[in-house]
């Protein structure tokens, strides 16, 4: 039996001391080292062994600098502790994971480091939560004098109206009002204006309020997302959380909202929002509605921190934290309770 075979068998049944110190041993040797760590970093999750965690994805991603994925999990284990100088130069590593990288375009400008310049072309990637999270970032750019023209997904196109830049769907082929300088990713932008790593406030969005009170609920996010199973809510509890007084669902089927702009003219009139894990969260905290966010005991997402219930990326965010996986009914059972003296 080969020693990964050997620390995997203990492993499946309960000998977790003796499955981890195989799995060491085979990283120190360097025999299997990436399924030997990947195994390891399961049993540490487990156990919540989170310092331990932390100093098996530095000693990783030092010893495999060329590895993204474990480059990766460095980088949101440090944003996720609000190390932002070193968690923002391992987030690099995003390009170079082994699912849904983040993919640069082939344009002949040089990509920016964040050199004095004065026309910026900014390309959107990753999920529509993180181009409303990373929109932040084209302010400050705007401060610097930097004339930004910034590529988004045409769901936000009209949500990004009020940004400080030429705002461009990016859809087929597109027009773009060069020339420019150079161009960044929009997840590098913390990265290349440099320190201080402080947070600007959310995007500035302008709504029209179309209800009249409520309380706005989503329940589920892209089921392509790769936590997607943990972090969507299952059909019971959330029938049970559609069910609480003044609730409404925020699923664009259900609204008819054509895009975000749609969904914030919605949100605007509503009392709070409750939402697991997804871009409603991010649209409802950048407008600061009274918002929940639900998250999963299993592999919560890096932007929501740990251990806190508030949001220095969203001030008016509320992060509710299951206490064991799956455990959505303690998490409504909460939101009930704090929904209920308003109403």
């Amino acid at each position: 039996m080969s020693r990964i075979d050997l620390a995997y068998t203990r492993h499946t049944q309960g000998d977790l001391a003796g499955a981890e110190a195989i799995y060491r041993s085979m990283i120190g040797d360097g025999e299997d080292a990436i399924p030997a760590a990947n195994n390891l970093y399961v049993l540490l999750r487990s156990e919540r062994r989170w310092s331990d965690l932390a100093q098996l994805y530095r000693t990783l991603a030092a010893a495999i600098p060329a590895n993204g994925d474990w480059a990766i999990h460095l980088a949101t284990q440090l944003l996720r502790h609000e190390e932002y100088e070193a968690g923002w130069q391992w987030f690099e590593a995003r390009r170079y994971v082994s699912r849904n990288a983040a993919v640069a375009p082939a344009l002949s400008l040089p990509e920016w480091t964040g050199e004095p310049i004065r026309r910026l072309l900014v390309w959107r990637e990753q999920g529509l939560g993180d181009e409303i999270q990373f929109a932040r970032y084209v302010a400050p750019l705007a401060q610097r004098g930097i004339a930004v023209t910034l590529l988004c997904r045409p769901a936000l196109a009209r949500l990004f109206r009020h940004v400080q830049a030429d705002v461009v769907p990016l859809a087929g082929s597109v027009n773009l009002p060069g020339p420019y300088d150079a161009w960044s990713l929009l997840g590098s932008l913390p990265l290349r204006l440099g320190s201080p790593y402080e947070i600007p406030a959310p995007l500035h969005v302008s709504a029209t309020p179309r209800a009249a009170g409520g309380v706005g609920v989503m329940t589920t996010g892209s089921a392509t997302h790769g936590n997607d199973a943990n972090r969507s809510m299952p059909a019971k509890p959330a029938a049970r959380l559609l069910s609480l007084p003044g609730a409404v669902s925020l699923q664009p089927e259900d609204t008819g909202a054509r895009d975000f702009q749609d969904t914030a003219d919605i949100i605007a009139g509503l009392d709070c929002v409750v939402s697991v894990d997804t871009s409603v969260a991010h649209l409802a905290g950048s407008m600061g509605k009274p918002t929940f966010v639900l998250l999963p005991a299993v592999r919560p997402d890096w932007r929501w921190l740990r251990d806190r219930d508030d949001s220095p990326w969203y001030p008016s965010v509320r992060v509710l934290r299951q206490a064991q996986p799956g455990d959505w009914n303690g998490l409504i059972d909460r939101v009930a309770a704090e929904i209920a003296p308003a109403r």
